[in-house]
């Protein structure tokens, strides 16, 4: 009995799982299919570095045939967002604008877990614990800046997309983290010993080589 009820329970688990994951794909496709803020500027710059890509082996033919079919319809579907949106009257913008800002607050809030929970895979609540938060943070806007990407066409997972973008944007974030560390450190160390330079014309100039480097 006991493990007829636990085999309904991993089931139910297994399910609730998976319809998070479907829903969390349906509001990818329906923000990027309803996002005024993105007018496909970027496209073409995408498929220029794929091109590039592919050029240099690396990536198939296949693989490249689907990023230019993406590239096509996502100019497609941008064009028929902006002309659908211009022929609502007012109150149907308006339904529209709200409906766009509930997907925007359901998706931070799931991507904001997936980001705490790539975070705490990683292990970083100890050394890092002061910059949890704002890692976190960077990492959910980072999500939405590279949500575009996702193509719906192909039979990929949106979850594993997303996680893997805050993957990169985790670990892009502790590489900055460690630099301003050591660069801070460094810099202590410059200026403590900055007066044992007894020329002071090249005292200077190795102070401004410094501040420079810092920009």
């Amino acid at each position: 009995m006991f493990l007829i009820i636990f085999v309904l329970y991993e089931k139910d688990l297994y399910m609730a799982k998976y319809l998070e994951k479907q829903h969390l794909r349906d509001l990818i496709v329906e923000y990027n299919l309803t996002n005024l803020e993105d007018d496909g500027t970027w496209l073409d710059d995408y498929l220029k570095r794929e091109t590039t890509k592919y050029n240099k082996g690396k990536m198939s033919k296949e693989e490249y045939d689907a990023k230019v079919s993406f590239v096509n319809q996502r100019k497609i579907d941008t064009k028929a967002k902006f002309e659908k949106y211009a022929a609502m009257d007012e109150t149907e913008k308006r339904k529209y604008n709200a409906r766009f800002e509930k997907i925007r607050g359901e998706l931070w809030i799931m991507f904001e877990k997936i980001a705490r929970g790539r975070m705490a895979k990683m292990g970083l609540h100890v050394q890092y614990a002061d910059h949890l938060n704002d890692i976190a943070i960077d990492t959910v806007l980072s999500m939405f800046n590279y949500m575009n990407r996702y193509d719906s066409a192909r039979d990929t997972s949106a979850f594993a997309y997303m996680t893997q973008q805050a993957y990169y944007s985790i670990v892009a974030a502790l590489n900055e983290i460690n630099f301003r560390n050591t660069t801070f450190i460094s810099g202590l160390d410059f200026f403590e010993n900055i007066n044992t330079i007894d020329d002071p014309v090249a005292a200077y100039t190795a102070t401004q080589k410094y501040i420079k480097a810092l920009e």
